[in-house]
């Protein structure tokens, strides 16, 4: 019984006419699973993508998962849509409001956008990407993913949600192409820091936690706080 955490995004998704189509990327070994869901969601079975793998050690990485979403997508086609990237292991707070996002000033002048919060004292950086803002501009200056010694002022953790314009979205394959097993986090450091591409950040409450490996009863108290 219950929602699961997909059901909470979806729940947020659904009601945004600038969302036009949903892909979920997943593994062998719960394709089923979110093929199930996803149908019963009125979602295409044709938008549920498996990668193949079947355990975390034969992952494909967060990029290569996405940059099949993008070719099931036929994004390359015409390569003029924005894109937005969620971790379907994260969940939010009540507070987050997912319209005022899409529809945000930078995103609609056709900005690439991340989401940042300050970090909560039960946080720990190395397990987030951190981000540091021009005040003025908004516009991030420098993205570190997974930092283990942070060295740095207040930290602003950017979780994995992000709406990426289509020149940031068209260098994924190239970045793929030179790792084997690279996270989004990476790929994000790689555009900001190294090729000095424009990415503005949002900044939120603190309203996203990971899930990952939490146990049911970490997962229930998590669900009664957020909700």
């Amino acid at each position: 019984g219950g929602k699961r955490v997909l059901d909470y995004w979806w729940g947020a998704i659904e009601k945004l006419r600038q969302i036009n189509d949903v892909y979920l990327v997943t593994n062998a070994k719960h394709f089923k699973h979110f093929e199930r869901w996803a149908t019963s969601r009125g979602i295409p079975v044709g938008h549920v993508v498996n990668d193949g793998s079947t355990m975390r050690s034969t992952g494909l990485g967060a990029c290569r998962d996405l940059l099949l979403g993008l070719r099931r997508a036929t994004w390359f086609k015409d390569q003029t849509r924005d894109v937005m990237v969620i971790a379907g292991d994260s969940l939010f707070h009540r507070e987050f409001d997912l319209h005022a996002i899409v529809t945000e000033a930078h995103v609609a002048s056709g900005d690439s956008l991340v989401v940042s919060y300050r970090l909560g004292p039960d946080e720990d950086p190395s397990t987030r990407g951190v981000v540091e803002v021009d005040p003025n501009s908004r516009r991030v200056t420098r993205f570190v993913e997974k930092p283990k010694n942070y060295a740095g002022g207040e930290v602003a953790a950017c979780p994995l949600f992000y709406i990426l314009q289509p020149a940031v979205v068209k260098r994924l394959p190239e970045f793929v192409a030179q790792h084997a097993k690279p996270s989004l986090g990476q790929f994000m450091e790689w555009i900001v820091n190294a090729q000095g591409l424009a990415v503005y950040s949002m900044r939120m409450p603190g309203v996203f936690r990971l899930i990952g490996n939490a146990g049911l009863r970490e997962y229930l108290d998590l669900v009664e706080r957020f909700e």
